[in-house]
């Protein structure tokens, strides 16, 4: 079930290896800590409030407060006497006297005694609420304040193992993402090689960051550095010790296509940033800096790690076939099951906000569930390629939340607006040519017998549901947070582990303990966490290649004086930029390069992000990288994708996984891009 595996014993020994269990292990720690410590935020902030329900004056006990120094003067007129006596003793060898205002010195004695009075009133009220229940309560409050401070306090350090515990993982079991797997053992040598050499020079350049760091006197962000040091320099041990031995049962000999194409795409990256950071700027230290600005988003990118993980833990469950069962009584034609997936799929990609998430968390179980009711292979790959295609403009999409903080132009709401809009025509378009291109009759079930048979599929689903409603009130209404694009990642995963829960009690599985299943989701997710956020790096890399090259050119000072002219050829390079860089990655790189040239020039700037979202969806989709079809054969398996690629019809059957969604995504493309000044739509171009 992976694009780099190894189809031999081998594969299965190094997956059973001390070191690959240890890593497995710590990253599903680090996650259940991630949900730990911000369900503790969460539980402090309501702590908090119920502290002040139950003591009004919360705010003032929480710290404790000495008693006030201050002193209530009984005897007003003897202290105006003095201060009168002050008074003349200054003006005595002063150059000009001045009057003592008497009345105005004996108001501010009696002012100053309220004050002094009802500070001491105020203390002497909060010492009396003072009580063993209330030491407790706030030995509470402080306990899980620190804890929960440590998210925040160490949200990049924790990212930062995380991506080097999976990546350890990933490099391992050589579960990198690729375009082909590796079958020989030349190219299992080159491959490792050249991940090594990249690996090093990351490790070098970590150290120079390191070093800068020292001599300029900073300590803020060492751990990470630290990290970024030991992280690079084992990966790098660890690929040598690889290309030394490689496993039995590779071929000797390979062309030399496919042992370039074996090569993880992450490491292709590296070698081009590389070759420009150290010999075209001579700035090493850029290599690790690009890279570390993965860590400026540091609760994003934990989130997508999270997302992975409750991918692989609803594999665990039965809720995907319980939900396909509900549709089979009307004995849909796979064609029809196909636009009902993407359907189904849109709302879990805008909470995880990227396509190629959705892909890699789902996919799997989308292919399964299609090839158990019948689909051809090839267009159950393209379905599962496209799964997260139409969802990524929804509310409430993190891309979108994105793409409003970097860009001012531009809220939140009217990109949603607009979202809404572009979801409905994509999934118009998949219907439309998944239908045309169908190969049976499209017909279904007589509803006088589908309709009961639907409506009983819906009992099982109750249990799930009642799951569901529980975590959501309890985090709702004990904690005081619902569920949103921010809360989505914490919660989701508490919901699937009390689905297993609930499955296990229920009777709906027959074998397997859940901490097993959770386990083994675990250990599948691991690998695709490595592998997706090492590319993520390498493309923040790529990116900073081409921000600083082309802030060197002055490239991004122009300005086209068509914004038509404009649109179109930014359309072709979001494509591009799509084919190569993954969307969180290619947002902030568009955001930090084009978006201002396409504002230059007269692009309306909702305009362009939906063209932009669209475009990338497309470049994602695009041969000859196509990131989502690597996606698509890295969690279905080789095995898989050369089934599919036998399957035997006319060309456009045999390519279909390729063809259909290009053709799907070059027409929604097309009407996004030209409609609104075809139409006049928005008044965005004068109608």
């Amino acid at each position: 079930m992976q694009i780099l595996a190894y189809q031999s014993a081998a594969l299965q020994i190094v997956n059973k290896s001390f070191l690959d269990r240890l890593a497995v292990g710590c990253s599903i720690a680090l996650m259940l800590f991630v949900i730990v410590m911000t369900t503790g935020e969460q539980l402090h902030a309501r702590i908090i409030q119920w502290g002040a329900d139950l003591w009004p004056i919360y705010g003032t006990l929480r710290e404790p407060t000495p008693e006030p120094q201050c002193r209530v003067i009984s005897d007003i007129e003897g202290r105006v006497d003095a201060l009168e006596q002050q008074h003349e003793e200054e003006n005595a060898s002063a150059l000009f006297a001045t009057e003592f205002d008497r009345q105005a010195a004996e108001q501010s004695v009696i002012s100053q005694n309220g004050v002094c009075q009802e500070l001491k009133r105020r203390w002497a009220a909060a010492e009396e609420q003072r009580s063993p229940s209330l030491s407790a309560y706030l030995l509470l409050d402080r306990t899980v304040g620190y804890v929960a401070s440590l998210t925040i306090k160490a949200g990049k350090l924790i990212l930062a193992l995380v991506i080097f515990v999976s990546a350890l993982v990933a490099c391992i079991r050589q579960h990198h993402i690729s375009f082909r797997p590796i079958r020989s053992s030349v190219g299992y040598r080159i491959a490792t090689i050249t991940q090594a050499a990249v690996n090093g020079v990351l490790t070098y350049s970590a150290w120079a960051v390191y070093q800068q760091a020292r001599t300029s006197g900073t300590t803020n962000g060492h751990d990470v550095t630290l990290v970024l040091l030991v992280g690079f320099a084992a990966l790098t041990l660890v690929n040598l010790v690889q290309s030394l031995r490689p496993p039995e049962g590779l071929t000797a000999r390979a062309r030399l296509g496919e042992i370039l194409l074996a090569i993880p795409l992450y490491a292709w990256l590296g070698v081009f940033a590389a070759g420009y950071f150290l010999f075209v700027e001579g700035y090493p230290a850029g290599l690790a800096l690009h890279f570390g600005a993965i860590f400026e988003l540091s609760s994003l990118f934990l989130q997508i790690a999270l997302f992975l993980w409750v991918g692989m833990l609803l594999k665990q469950t039965r809720l995907a076939e319980r939900i396909l069962a509900v549709f089979k009584p009307w004995n849909f034609p796979p064609e029809v099951l196909c636009v009902v997936m993407v359907a189904l799929m849109a709302l879990p990609t805008a909470y995880t906000g990227g396509s190629g998430i959705i892909v890699l968390a789902l996919g799997a179980l989308v292919y399964e569930e299609l090839r158990r009711v019948g689909t051809r292979r090839q267009l159950a790959m393209a379905t599962t390629a496209m799964t997260g295609s139409a969802g990524i403009v929804l509310n409430p999409c993190i891309l979108i939340l994105m793409i409003a903080i970097l860009n001012k132009q531009v809220v939140t709401g009217d990109l949603y607006h607009e979202g809404l809009k572009v979801f409905v025509v994509s999934l118009v378009a998949f219907a439309a040519v998944v239908l045309l291109t169908r190969k049976g009759p499209l017909t279904v079930a007589p509803w006088r017998h589908a309709l009961p048979a639907m409506f009983g599929e819906f009992r099982h689903l109750v249990g799930y549901v009642v799951v569901i409603a529980v975590v959501v009130l309890f985090y709702g209404l004990a904690l005081g947070v619902w569920m949103d694009e921010f809360t989505a990642a914490i919660m989701l995963p508490v919901i699937i582990i009390g689905m297993l829960l609930w499955e296990k009690r229920s009777g709906q599985v027959a074998e397997g303990r859940v901490m097993h299943r959770i386990g083994r989701s675990g250990d599948e997710s691991v690998v695709h966490i490595g592998a997706l956020l090492m590319f993520i790096g390498a493309s923040l890399l790529v990116g900073g290649v081409v921000q600083r090259g082309s802030g060197d050119t002055g490239m991004m000072t122009l300005a086209f004086e068509s914004p038509l002219v404009c649109i179109a050829v930014l359309m072709v390079a979001l494509v591009l930029i799509g084919m190569i860089m993954e969307s969180m990655s290619g947002v902030v790189f568009v955001s930090a390069t084009l978006a201002q040239l396409a504002y230059d020039s007269g692009v309306n700037p909702l305009h362009f992000w939906m063209v932009t979202l669209v475009a990338m969806e497309l470049g994602f989709l695009t041969p000859p990288i196509a990131l989502n079809q690597l996606y698509t054969r890295q969690v279905v398996g080789e095995l898989e994708a050369e089934l599919a690629s036998a399957e035997e019809g006319s060309f456009w059957y045999r390519h279909e996984r390729y063809l259909l969604p290009v053709a799907i995504m070059t027409l929604v493309l097309l009407v996004v891009t030209f409609g609104p000044f075809l139409t006049g739509y928005g008044g965005w171009y004068g109608g």
